[in-house]
């Protein structure tokens, strides 16, 4: 730089000085090509304005203006290093050094910006780097780059643990003071103007043990209510568990499942509309994690248990429509499931469902479900009297005060499962892994190859309805007014008396195609819905000769059972002792086996159709 015409500067190149005058350049400004080299170091120092406001707003000790400004310039050289060892790669690039080269230049920077950034940091690397390390570990706590030798007061020294407990203790009181006032309640404690009692222990907090910390500064017990730890500790007092959690509790990364039904989610969730009483619908909803597909749902008026298991019954109709196996593993909240996690309840480990993850309450990022139930509800916003959430993030998905307009419950159910189906038959999210499916066609193509049968007489003892009947016939019986036949002749004698508990479930019509029979609480048969024929050979189909035929060999085989059942029998003769004499007693004879009694063989008598009809008439 050098001087022009009228008082104007002008550009020097530094390579067409004389040799002379590089030397007297470098003399008096340095080696401008290790300036140049350290440029991009100083582009990175930036003052930072909370750093600024601290410590204008500072008043513990009643720093000087010019200490002030040092001190921000030291946090925003210091913060500058920081950035650069955070970043090996960059710091190669920039200086072409290594870590171990870097405080001898560092203090070469800090030397090199004192005209632009007046500061107090040392320049020597035995000072320096430990002044650093202060400044990190302290999470950049602006105090501690004041100088404890020029300010050397109480207020700024360190405090112990005794006083933080204290001060923390005051803060989360019940009514949940504010931080001056927890402050002042300390310095009356100080001056005999008030006591402090732990309920807990009944005793008294002693003043005079504490008068050795002073009267710390506002700023002082800011600092210590800021301090990461004591921030969580105290939030967990004053905040509630879900704020607590997103604000403080560390999560884990995961991933979701590769295959369909290895993991299931169920949560309850309400839709977005008010009735004409002001009140919502309540509703149950249980999903897919990996494909994100929603397979059973259930709304009611009511929050209860009997909505859970209406949402479990229509994923279960679901899953037996499509053939599908037993979902690997079922994760859900305590919160109306507590009556299915008894030693044979549905929700036990083991008895439906090979695992079961209950997740903790309050903690809607654990929930798989809660992730879905977050992009579905906003799909439905156009839609009329729509309520968002009184404290959504987005404003434009907070609920709207002016929104008068109610449904009627059956139109917020018919919203509601509508917009389920779209999403259902919408693209999935992870386009790379499923190109061009929907999260359907992910459930259905996708599913784990592992999976176990869905066992639906288990299924239906657990979900299903049930009634009490009778076998008639040793064939047939009535549940809800239908007729179900016994699989085979030879099932009669699996029962015990003719008086059964058949359980079922009805199929997306609310038709029951199948009941399962029990008795004593043992599973004995299935027994599937009847089929009758038209009697008139003249109007018969093929499909009405082929129940005939089934018919008339089920009593075919019916007729064979028993007569190798009577065939099995022995012909005995029973006596009365007194009207025998011991002489006219029979002698003692081995009675053939049951193998060994002949039985003159049935004559077969080839009938026809209409004869065997006749007989079954």
């Amino acid at each position: 730089m050098g001087r022009g015409g009228n008082g104007n500067s002008v550009l020097i190149k530094y390579e067409s000085l004389p040799p002379a005058y590089k030397q007297l350049v470098k003399d008096r400004f340095g080696d401008p090509y290790e300036y140049a080299a350290k440029q991009p170091i100083r582009d990175l120092i930036q003052i930072d304005e909370n750093v600024r406001q601290f410590f204008e707003n500072y008043d513990g000790v009643g720093l000087e203006y010019e200490d002030k400004m040092k001190y921000t310039n030291d946090a925003a050289i210091l913060k500058a290093f920081y950035k650069l060892l955070s970043n090996k790669k960059q710091l190669k690039e920039m200086l072409h050094i290594s870590i171990g080269a870097f405080w001898q230049k560092a203090c070469e920077i800090v030397k090199d910006v004192q005209h632009q950034y007046p500061n107090t940091l040392p320049t020597s690397e035995r000072r320096l780097k430990p002044r650093y390390n202060d400044f990190v570990k302290s999470a950049f706590d602006p105090a501690t780059l004041i100088d404890g030798r020029k300010y050397n007061t109480t207020n700024n020294r360190k405090v112990d643990d005794e006083f933080e407990w204290l001060i923390m203790s005051l803060f989360v009181q019940r009514h949940r003071p504010y931080k001056l006032e927890a402050y002042n309640d300390y310095l009356a404690f100080l001056r005999g103007e008030v006591i402090i009692m732990d309920t807990r222990k009944k005793e008294a907090f002693d003043p005079e043990y504490y008068r050795c910390y002073g009267e710390m500064s506002d700023t002082t017990i800011w600092r210590i209510l800021t301090k990461p730890v004591n921030m969580a500790v105290v939030d967990k007092m004053r905040l509630n568990a879900l704020d607590y959690s997103n604000k403080h509790s560390p999560y884990n990364e995961r991933f979701a499942p590769l295959y369909s039904l290895s993991k299931l989610t169920m949560d309850d969730y309400d839709p977005p509309f008010k009735m004409p009483n002001g009140k919502r619908l309540s509703g149950y909803v249980v999903m897919d994690v990996a494909s994100k597909c929603i397979i059973g749902s259930a709304f009611s008026r009511d929050k209860n248990t009997e909505l859970l298991i209406a949402s479990l019954k229509d994923m279960f109709r679901l899953l037996v429509t499509n053939d599908c196996g037993i979902p690997g593993e079922l994760e859900f909240e305590r919160h109306l499931t507590e009556p299915l996690m008894i030693d044979d309840g549905l929700l036990k480990a083991g008895n439906m469902f090979p695992f079961v993850r209950l997740c903790r309450a309050a903690n809607p990022r654990e929930k798989r479900a809660e992730h879905t139930f977050r992009h579905l509800k906003y799909t439905k916003k156009k839609e009329k009297g729509f309520r968002g959430r009184p404290w959504a993030k987005d404003e434009a998905n907070r609920m709207n005060e002016n929104v008068t307009a109610t449904r009627e419950f059956e139109d917020i159910v018919e919203v509601e499962r509508r917009y389920m189906a779209k999403w259902n038959n919408d693209l999935h999210h992870d386009t790379d892994r499923y190109p061009g499916m929907t999260r359907w066609e992910v459930f259905i193509e996708n599913q784990n190859p592992h999976l176990a049968r869905l066992n639906r007489h288990l299924m239906a003892q657990y979900i299903g309805e049930k009634v009490t009947t009778t076998i008639r016939n040793n064939k047939v019986l009535q549940v809800q007014y239908g007729s179900y036949w016994l699989p085979s002749a030879e099932s009669i004698m699996d029962f015990n008396s003719h008086s059964v508990t058949a359980y079922y479930l009805r199929d997306k019509d609310g038709q029951i195609p199948e009941v399962y029979l029990y008795q004593d609480g043992e599973y004995k048969c299935t027994a599937m819905k009847g089929e009758r024929y038209n009697e008139s050979q003249f109007e018969q189909t093929d499909e009405d000769k082929r129940i005939m035929h089934e018919q008339f060999g089920y009593r075919s085989g019916f007729d064979a059972m028993v007569r190798q059942r009577v065939s099995e029998l022995a012909k005995v003769e029973v006596i009365k002792m007194e009207t025998l004499t011991v002489d006219e007693l029979p002698a003692k004879k081995e009675l053939p086996s049951f193998a060994e009694v002949e039985q003159p063989a049935p004559s077969k008598v080839k009938k026809s159709f209409s004869q065997m009809a006749e007989d079954d008439l």
